[in-house]
């Protein structure tokens, strides 16, 4: 932020991964940068205009910021062009094809605010009423294997609130696949990489197999057995 990123603007909100208290965003890891002339730090709710859009910047809604956002969804929706948060979003897709069952009404939100962009679930996905989005970006990066042969990458917003993704090229990714399937899988230089095999495989076979991944030169690479189905 100091050096390589100096010649931006930064502005950022508090999520849940930022904070040491679990209903509070009092302590948290961003105050390291939070005095820097080019970084804005959210912790409350804060209408901001950037680039003629008017911008509300919603921190982690711990409690003493949740009830205040949500009596205020109406009002926001008729003032805001953008809503920038970290929520929990009632029927969103959460990682490893889970569906969010606590939070905030997506309905509600839907209804009122004309576009919502959120952090917080890893994987991306959008949601529609009429003309109105809610878009989880997801991460930047694969973190676990949860996020493999997912998409990872960043987003631009213009001033006529057009998004656009930028898929990530450079990170490393997470790659789950069947060993039989081994010469599919392409360039793994720059993954993780996770192979299942069947239980009755001989031992020569898995070797081979074994073998010819490692010879792609992964970051790493293990394996195990299928799960049985009925399990």
């Amino acid at each position: 932020f100091n050096n390589k990123l100096a010649k931006y603007k930064h502005h950022i909100i508090v999520g849940n991964h930022d904070i040491f208290l679990r209903d509070s965003l009092d302590v948290s890891s961003l105050a390291c940068i939070e005095n820097l002339p080019n970084v804005t730090v959210y912790r409350k709710l804060k209408k901001v205009n950037i680039n003629n859009l008017n911008i509300l910047m919603v921190p982690f809604l711990v409690t003493e910021i949740n009830k205040p956002f949500v009596s205020s969804i109406e009002k926001i929706g008729t003032k805001c062009d953008v809503v920038f948060g970290h929520f929990d979003i009632i029927g969103a897709k959460m990682e490893n094809g889970f569906i969010s069952e606590y939070g905030l009404d997506m309905n509600t939100i839907l209804k009122n605010i004309k576009l919502t962009i959120s952090g917080h679930y890893h994987n991306i996905s959008k949601y529609s009423l009429d003309d109105h989005i809610i878009q989880y970006v997801g991460t930047p990066y694969q973190l676990t294997f949860g996020d493999a042969n997912q998409y990872r990458g960043f987003w631009t917003l213009d001033n006529q609130s057009n998004m656009e993704f930028i898929a990530n090229s450079v990170s490393a990714t997470f790659v789950k696949t069947d060993i039989g399937e081994i010469d599919n899988i392409g360039d793994i230089s720059n993954s993780f990489v996770k192979c299942t095999y069947p239980s009755n495989i001989s031992d020569e076979d898995l070797f081979k197999m074994t073998k010819r991944i490692e010879d792609k030169t992964p970051i790493s690479f293990t394996t195990e057995p299928k799960q049985i189905e009925s399990i």
